[in-house]
């Protein structure tokens, strides 16, 4: 992993103090509960010597590691582990120094408060740096592609979620997902991006009618024929179009350029 230490614009001091006061806040409730809430003053007083340094080893590591550089709106695994790994490397640190460290002849700050603390931090700074993904992701979606078209789509795979999730984060594109179907048994009942996994292909008629749903979206990168035509079949019995989604690589390989709408009538179907 390549560290990153470079210029950052003002945009990142708000960022810096909310995790000073992230580690703050961590430590006392590290302190609190290694004491069952009684804190001897001694420790306190050690709590406000060591806290600022501890503090400012956290947010230069947050720099070395790049989680600054990171955009959390769409957060991830891999910002996760740098984040991980900058609180980790100093968690480990201060853990070592505590215990070896000859200048300090009595440990007012005991050594649970340094794993306590490092763990409370992660997990704060994790959940305050991934909350507008979080909000992104449900809270803005649902409330601004309320009206848009009611999508069910047919694949709880990786084509399936990405679907799902740019859908939700595109809100202007006026599309909705209500639900997925997946022929995997084991998926029925999960919810991905927040939307559940309501069946398989067969249900497609029952969800479409309870649902009212307006549109079903194809997000299946391997298909079979017999399968398809299947779909096919049980969309025009529920009488809404399908609308195929290429999936990324076969845009990015040339197989196809855009998606395609087939939809029904009398006649059979037509495809657009």
């Amino acid at each position: 992993m390549r560290l990153l230490v470079r210029p950052l614009s003002l945009r990142v001091i708000p960022l810096v103090l909310l995790d000073v006061a992230v580690v703050y806040g961590s430590y006392a409730a590290a302190l609190l509960l290694r004491f069952d809430g009684n804190v001897r003053a001694d420790s306190w007083t050690e709590f406000w010597q060591v806290t600022p340094i501890v503090a400012v080893g956290y947010v230069a590591a947050n720099f070395i590691f790049g989680v600054y550089h990171s955009a959390w709106k769409y957060g991830g695994v891999r910002d996760l582990s740098y984040l991980a790994m900058a609180v980790g490397s100093v968690t480990i640190i201060v853990l070592l120094v505590n215990i070896f460290a000859s200048v300090i002849p009595r440990r007012d700050l005991p050594i649970s408060v340094n794993l306590i603390g490092g763990g409370l931090i992660f997990l704060i700074m994790a959940a305050t740096k991934l909350w507008p993904h979080l909000t992104t992701m449900q809270f803005r979606g649902a409330a601004r592609n309320g009206t848009g078209k009611r999508v069910l789509i047919v694949g709880a795979g990786e084509a399936g979620q990405l679907v799902a999730r740019e859908f939700l984060q595109n809100p202007h594109w006026e599309y909705r997902p209500i639900c997925f179907v997946d022929d995997d048994r084991k998926m029925e009942g999960i919810r991905i991006h927040g939307v559940p996994v309501a069946g398989d292909r067969h249900a497609i008629p029952t969800l479409v009618r309870r649902h009212h749903i307006d549109e079903v979206a194809l997000a299946m990168s391997q298909i079979s024929r017999d399968s398809f035509n299947e779909l096919l079949g049980l969309c025009k019995k529920a009488g809404v179009p399908v609308n195929i989604i290429p999936s990324p690589a076969d845009v990015l390989s040339g197989k196809v350029d855009r998606g395609i709408t087939v939809s029904f009538n009398n006649q059979g179907r037509r495809a657009g």
